[in-house]
């Protein structure tokens, strides 16, 4: 008696999971060339952007949706122009920033499943890649005026080792910011040669 008891209620937890699995419907809302984007990959791609923003509540669920389906783009372009070229990554430093930025995610009270883990670590990855080819393809072209950085750090009054190290920290300041115009600019070509469809 126990065990059909049990049967039964299996069963029905089986019959339960199956109707509302069956009730979320794959519904195709953009194409990028021949990438599909989804409902459930647009859902997925708001999930993470609440966790890596720290966005407890939205105000404006459109733009917040607009946001999503417009990284996902970004995303599918980035994938098939780093496809074309091969980047060499230092996998301790992806490893590192990985790690580091899951901890505090969790020390803010995410709940981070293995799955998320694992979407974060390929966005990480993405960008990291990314970025190497950005400037691998527009290092050449940064001009970078030291004369000015000088002219700052004249009155500066702290000891010579601080003073370089702020020098530094300014130059890689400036590169980053050139480099950021370099990556918007070439990412916006890459869509205007692409075939973007909304559904």
């Amino acid at each position: 008696m126990k065990n059909n008891i049990f049967n039964i209620f299996l069963i029905s937890i089986i019959l339960l999971t199956t109707v509302s699995l069956s009730e979320i419907k794959l519904i195709k809302i953009a194409s990028v060339n021949d990438k599909i984007i989804t409902n459930i990959d647009l859902q997925k791609e708001i999930k993470l952007i609440k966790i890596l923003n720290n966005i407890k509540s939205v105000d404006n669920n459109d733009s917040l949706n607009k946001f999503a389906l417009d990284n996902l783009i970004n995303e599918i372009i980035k994938e098939e122009e780093l496809k074309k070229n091969e980047i060499d990554i230092n996998k301790n430093i992806l490893n590192q920033h990985h790690n580091k930025l899951i901890y505090e995610l969790k020390n803010q009270n995410f709940d981070i499943s293995k799955q998320i883990e694992e979407e974060i670590y390929k966005k990480i990855l993405l960008e990291y890649k990314w970025n190497i080819l950005i400037s691998e393809k527009f290092k050449w072209k940064i001009n970078i005026n030291i004369n000015e950085i000088d002219e700052k750090l004249k009155n500066n009054n702290q000891d010579e080792n601080k003073t370089i190290s702020l020098k530094n920290e300014m130059i890689n300041k400036e590169k980053n910011k050139k480099l950021e115009v370099y990556s918007l600019n070439y990412l916006t070509n890459l869509k205007k040669n692409s075939l973007i469809k909304f559904f």
